[in-house]
């Protein structure tokens, strides 16, 4: 009990003593596009590590909260996005994706975020993010609806992945 304790104890201070803010802080320089994101939701349940492990690069270490392991599906809409200094493009500046993820840290210290898979609705982003970030984007088939009510509403996402379709993915 008392290495457990320990154990617990130290894995504690090894997440209070990483940096959780500088990396969200925006960098010097000029960013290379502007993105709005609408009616985001962020789910999350714990994952054996066992498993991520596997999935992961090795250059990366799993983040943990409370000892555990998360994996995270995030859909949302993006309105508006474009390169900077450049006008939206009509029909190309809009798409709804969803994104398979887990919270790593590179090399023990710096936060970040490791992508299983993004979908995405607009075939140019796919591939342009496969082609320029070398990200692991799939062409998706998703619709998405808000229908506001007394409530405040509700949004439907459904997403189906067109590409590579041996492999089924849906949410």
């Amino acid at each position: 009990a008392k290495c457990q304790a320990k154990l617990i104890r130290l894995e504690e201070d090894l997440c209070m003593n990483i940096d959780r803010v500088s990396p969200a802080n925006r960098p010097d320089g000029t960013a290379l596009g502007h993105q709005n994101w609408r009616h985001l939701l962020v789910a999350h349940w714990t994952c054996d590590e066992e498993i991520l492990r596997g999935k992961v690069p090795q250059l990366l270490s799993l983040d943990r909260f409370n000892g555990s392991c998360y994996l995270s599906i995030v859909p949302f809409t993006i309105p508006m996005m474009r390169a900077t200094a450049v006008p939206p493009i009509p029909l190309v500046s809009s798409m709804h994706e969803v994104n398979l993820r887990t919270y790593v840290h590179l090399q023990g210290s710096d936060p970040g975020v490791f992508f299983f898979s993004l979908d995405a609705s607009n075939l140019a982003a796919v591939l342009g993010g496969k082609s320029v970030y070398h990200l692991p984007y799939f062409h998706a088939d998703i619709d998405f609806h808000v229908r506001e009510d007394a409530s405040g509403g509700t949004v439907e996402f459904r997403s189906r992945r067109i590409e590579n379709p041996e492999v089924e993915a849906r949410f």
